[in-house]
């Protein structure tokens, strides 16, 4: 797949910038028609069908909002195979270039097809297909079956049925608008009688405007469908300022009487037809179509009737200022308003019927002013304010009495301004070359080709010079664009900075007019057409090869002399007999560069080097545990060695990596060989042992437990370990005030019998409120937890006291009274529950 994408921004509001986007009729004729340039979404750019086909798949699959830009060219798009079928929504369908007739979309042939065969098949939403040419389909140019729809600057020709087909699937298509189109039959008339031009079901809310429909025609049969064709269940259309020449049919609005249309209008339109084919018939209808109006339309043809309106059901419809040169004819009892028509006109009050051109000629005064004033009309075929004098014309075209029009205000009257509708086109105007446009109205538009090589000034970069345009072949390195493509041919293959036209190895950068010569190596780097070759002293060798060539008897050719330090023959190597001069020739020297290295020297263990030539480097293992005495750290002991396990703690280096294994995980300064837990930082051969608590804090092997009266109970659960008779499962004695069973209580017959004189404390153990009673004068209360914390206090306490001790937790406290004025106190045992 290789169509390029462009993420654009979303063009909201697309679909109304489609109605602004306007034309005339004579742009639609000669092809001038404004591209509207509408982008939604993504931009696909597409250049062969099978691009457009991937593009259209894609959008298909992601739901739309692309735009897709064709390049110009015919794609052979359709056949009963493959169409190109659009389920998307918010997508854009158009010609890059904007030119209509430079993008054309093609079938099989304008013939009877075996399936279906339509040029674009619109099944999505808001769909704008625009700028380009449909033709040659055995089915319709285009079919809808959606709604929000904008056909703009289409061409579609040379259809084997309806051109445009809008179907009543769904409930049809609606709020569709079609404008600025050609649709017609090139050959002057179609291929069968089914064809037709627009042929809309069920459609509501159309706007058909500013198009040209031309030789809608059967050869036989039976006449073909209209320019214009909305009914089955159509409503509230308009069909406006369209030109439709040689159509068997002009615009109808319903069918018979049942396929009924609702309202609408049909305004400043021109039909005209000479009556020339098989079949001619009326130049608007309307069947079982009530309440449409019909205004301001210019008809000349040879049938009988130019407007009809026909059966029962047709009613109140309203028929105006409609000029025609046949009968407004009332058919099969149709009913409504028919007044301030001309039915007589002739051929010389237009300026050509031959053409379609129904503006009128001159001035005549049964049409000049004598229209109704009517709100939905406001201009005419051209797009120029009504009235353009005390009144409204009949017919299409608003004539202008007073003088010649000057309807784009550039100065120049309609008489003598071949375009009114374009202020920049007047007698004036300066011409542009190369347009097609007439700018200056001399009857000639301006193109110029100096040097007549076929391309004109705007294409052709050097009109003074037939060898340069855009088909000419460029010529590298000459710094001329001959073929106008903006860019100057120019080689340099190997980017050295020449061109392949003085670069004598355009493919070797080192090669080039500035590049240093290399001698003796046949090749010309500096390309001056020499490769550089040195022997100097003549003996016949380079000096790339002769290892001094300023003398002839040294080459590789020379007699090698032994122990004179030179190299004769460029060998490298000196003929000498001992030279490291150890003493030992280089015959018994097994290194005779290297003077420790002879038959005498001392062998150095374990390098890898025979140092006294016997054939054997010497290696020293002691502990033969496979590793040297330079690689192991302690070649005595055969556990020690750089494989070895370390052992941690040992204060001995096991793996030779100079690092003693050290363990003291919980860093308390002990390892964990004498460490009893090395997670534990409290625990240490010098941590305190706490009694009674199972943890050997010491490392002594044994846990401390205390049980000082031997009464089997340890000191954290006896309440008096120094008394045998207390501990929990001791017999409480009642009213001695001793807790012997260490439950927090001394067993009592009622009050407590806690007094300092005939003081009183209860309930003990208390759980929320405590009372305390019968001591004279002032005290206060002070509670304290059994490790001193006091937790509770209140002085100035007199008589009966309730103390709320709900924040409490339970446990064992001592409650203190003391007297405030001699400062006597008593300290009792409190169980909080």
């Amino acid at each position: 797949m290789r169509f390029a994408i462009t993420v654009m921004v979303m063009f909201l509001g697309q679909f109304l910038s489609g109605q602004d986007c306007g034309c005339t009729i004579n742009q639609v004729e000669t092809n001038q028609v404004e591209s509207c340039d509408l982008v939604i979404g993504e931009i696909v750019n597409v250049s062969t069908v099978s691009e457009f086909r991937a593009a259209i798949y894609e959008a298909n699959q992601t739901g739309g909002n692309k735009t897709i830009l064709i390049a110009d060219g015919t794609y052979a798009v359709a056949s009963t195979a493959s169409y190109p079928y659009i389920t998307a929504s918010n997508m854009v369908i158009r010609s890059a270039s904007g030119n209509r007739d430079a993008v054309i979309l093609t079938g099989q042939g304008m013939k009877a097809v075996n399936g279906t065969e339509i040029g674009l098949s619109l099944q999505g939403d808001n769909i704008t297909v625009a700028d380009l040419t449909i033709k040659e389909v055995g089915n319709h140019g285009i079919s809808l079956n959606s709604n929000n729809n904008l056909i703009h600057n289409v061409r579609i020709q040379n259809t084997f049925e309806q051109m445009i087909k809008g179907t009543s699937q769904d409930g049809g298509s609606d709020d569709c608008i079609v404008q600025c189109s050609l649709f017609e039959y090139t050959a002057g008339i179609g291929p069968q009688f089914y064809i037709g031009g627009l042929d809309i079901h069920d459609g509501d809310n159309w706007i058909v405007r500013d198009n040209i429909f031309k030789s809608i025609a059967s050869p036989s049969g039976s006449q073909a469908e209209h320019a214009v064709h909305f009914w089955n269940n159509s409503s509230n259309n308009i069909v406006e300022r369209n030109l439709m020449y040689n159509c068997d049919r002009g615009v109808g609005f319903g069918l018979g009487q049942n396929s009924a249309n609702e309202g609408g209008i049909i305004r400043n339109n021109m039909i005209t037809n000479d009556g020339a084919g098989p079949f001619n018939d009326v130049g608007i209808g309307l069947e079982s179509s009530p309440n449409t109006k019909v205004y301001n339309n210019t008809i000349f043809i040879s049938y009988q009737n130019s407007i009809e309106y026909r059966f029962s059901s047709t009613t109140n419809v309203d028929i105006q200022n409609n000029l025609t040169n046949k009968r407004i004819w009332l058919r099969n009892n149709g009913s409504g308003n028919v007044e301030n028509n001309v039915t007589n006109a002739v051929e010389d009050w237009f300026v050509s019927t031959s053409t379609g051109n129904l503006r009128l000629a001159s001035a005549r005064a049964n049409i000049i002013d004598q229209g109704a004033d009517l709100a939905e009309v406001t201009d005419d075929i051209d797009q120029r304010s009504r009235p353009l004098d005390s009144g409204i014309d009949l017919g299409a075209h608003e004539f202008f009495v007073g003088g010649a029009v000057d309807a784009d205000n550039d100065g120049f009257n309609s008489d003598i301004d071949c375009d009114d509708n374009n202020a920049s086109v007047n007698p004036d105007a300066t011409e542009i070359p190369n347009n097609d446009i007439d700018e200056d109205c001399d009857g000639v538009s301006l193109i110029i080709d100096e040097d007549n090589d076929g391309f004109n000034s705007d294409q052709d970069c050097d009109d003074t010079n037939a060898a340069i345009n855009p088909d000419a072949m460029e010529i590298p390195n000459n710094n001329i664009d001959e073929n106008c493509d903006g860019i100057l041919s120019v080689t340099d293959a190997d980017n050295d900075g020449f061109n392949s036209d003085i670069d004598c190895d355009d493919n070797n950068a080192s090669v080039n007019p500035d590049a240093t010569e290399i001698p003796n190596n046949d090749v010309d780097e500096d390309c001056d057409g020499v490769a550089l070759i040195i022997d100097e002293d003549n003996d016949g060798f380079n000096s790339d090869q002769d290892c001094d060539d300023t003398n002839a008897a040294i080459n590789p050719d020379a007699m090698e002399i032994p122990n004179n330090n030179i190299d004769e023959n460029c060998d490298g190597i000196l003929s000498v007999t001992d030279a490291d001069n150890d003493g030992f020739n280089s015959d018994v020297d097994c290194d005779d560069n290297n003077a420790s290295v002879n038959p005498d020297a001392t062998e150095i263990p374990n390098n890898d080097i025979d140092e006294d030539c016997d054939g054997v480097a010497l290696i020293i293992d002691e502990d033969n545990d496979g590793f040297n005495s330079d690689q192991d750290c302690d070649d005595t002991n055969a556990a020690i060695n750089p494989d070895a396990m370390e052992i941690p703690n040992n204060n001995i280096d096991e793996n030779c990596d100079g690092i003693l294994s050290v363990t003291d995980a919980d860093n308390d300064g002990f390892n964990s060989d004498v460490d009893c837990d090395d997670n534990n930082a409290s625990v240490n051969p010098d941590a305190t042992e706490i009694p009674n608590n199972e943890i050997d804090e010491d490392c002594d092997g044994v846990t401390l437990i205390i049980d000082e009266d031997n009464d089997g109970f340890n000191s954290d659960q006896d309440c008096d370990d120094t008394n045998a008779a207390i501990n929990p499962d001791a017999m409480e004695i009642p009213n001695n005030n001793i807790d012997e069973n260490c439950d927090g209580e001394d067993l009592t017959t009622g009050i407590e019998e806690w007094q300092l004189g005939n003081v009183a404390i209860y309930p003990n153990p208390v759980s929320d409120q405590l009372v305390i009673d019968h001591i004279k004068g002032a005290y206060s209360a002070t509670i304290l937890s059994m490790d001193g914390r006091k937790v509770y206090f209140r002085s100035n306490l007199l008589g009966e006291t309730h103390l709320e001790l709900n924040s409490l937790h339970k446990g064992v406290y001592f409650l203190k009274l003391k007297v405030e004025k001699n400062n006597e106190e008593k300290v009792f045992r409190l169980i909080k529950i």
